[in-house]
């Protein structure tokens, strides 16, 4: 007995811009970190430079030559009878730098060129926010991912293409998909790989090339033995002048009891309890503005 797909199953196709597109350099486009990356194989590992060289073959410079043919590539795929097409889209074709303040009006036009033809052969466009072509600029002079500027980027980049293309495609990232607006999807993708599964599967990484590898970074695990020595830390500034506050007021306490004693004694021992209790609370408001941020930042 032959099992039918369900109703509207769709039938497609997955590519992504850094293999495929092509017009490295078109448009306006910024490099990207895999517009550095050599060409290789089996016995001749790729190699990574910041620049390009004449003397090295970059392949994703070409790719398919999609920039330059997706109407004949697209209407290709009607014949072949997809229904839908999942695609990624250039962050450095949108954002040549990565950091711009305004997005690159010809980057987004050939998007909706290639949205529209999809649209018009009744292809369902299923976007990828980024395949993991971080814009070359981002890696050199922020450390890619290793710096949280980088984020704010990327959300400047999201809600343009999803301001942009919202009413055009389903727009989807590696991770766990939410509904929006109906059929939109965004999913949320963590922006370093991090799973400690695959932590012994990769090889060790120079760390000058660490910021182009970006997409290999795995979440650290959080560290807490700087905190608990800060605790300790923390423990001892209270401790102190509580400790000699406390032994002030228990002296004065039993001499005023079993020994006769001045009034200027009496108010010299609370002068002292007032000022180790001064003191602690300086200690604690000086560890939390200059000693715990840091620290935090540092775990």
């Amino acid at each position: 007995m032959v099992k039918k797909f369900p109703e509207g199953f769709l039938w497609g196709g997955a590519v992504a811009a850094n293999q495929y597109e092509g017009g490295y350099q078109e448009g306006h486009k910024g490099l990207s970190v895999t517009d550095v990356m050599s060409a290789g194989d089996v016995d001749h590992p790729r190699e990574i430079s910041y620049e390009i060289l004449d003397d090295k073959y970059y392949p994703n410079h070409y790719g398919i030559d999609f920039y330059h043919h997706y109407k004949e590539d697209i209407k290709l795929f009607a014949e072949m009878g997809f229904k839908v097409f999942r695609l990624s889209i250039a962050w450095s074709r949108i954002f040549p730098n990565g950091d711009d303040k305004e997005p690159n009006e010809e980057g987004l036009k050939f998007y909706d060129d290639v949205f529209d033809e999809m649209l018009k052969y009744g292809i369902e466009p299923q976007v990828t926010i980024v395949h993991f072509d971080l814009p070359l600029h981002l890696a050199t002079e922020y450390d890619g991912w290793y710096n949280r500027k980088t984020i704010d980027f990327y959300m400047n980049y999201v809600e343009t293409i999803f301001n942009r293309y919202k009413n055009k495609a389903s727009i989807r990232q590696v991770g766990v998909m939410e509904d929006i607006k109906n059929t939109w999807n965004q999913e949320s993708r963590t922006l370093v790989n991090g799973n400690d599964d695959n932590e012994e599967k990769l090889p060790p990484l120079p760390k000058d090339r660490a910021p182009l590898y970006h997409q290999r970074m795995k979440t650290p695990p959080i560290n807490n033995e700087g905190t608990h020595i800060l605790a300790k830390i923390l423990i001892v500034m209270v401790a102190i002048p509580v400790v000699i506050a406390l032994i002030s007021f228990s002296v004065i306490f039993f001499a005023m009891i079993f020994v006769s004693i001045t009034e200027q004694a009496t108010s010299i021992g609370l002068y002292l309890i007032f000022l180790g209790l001064i003191c602690g609370s300086i200690s604690i408001l000086w560890f939390l503005i200059h000693v715990w941020p840091k620290k935090r930042g540092d775990d």
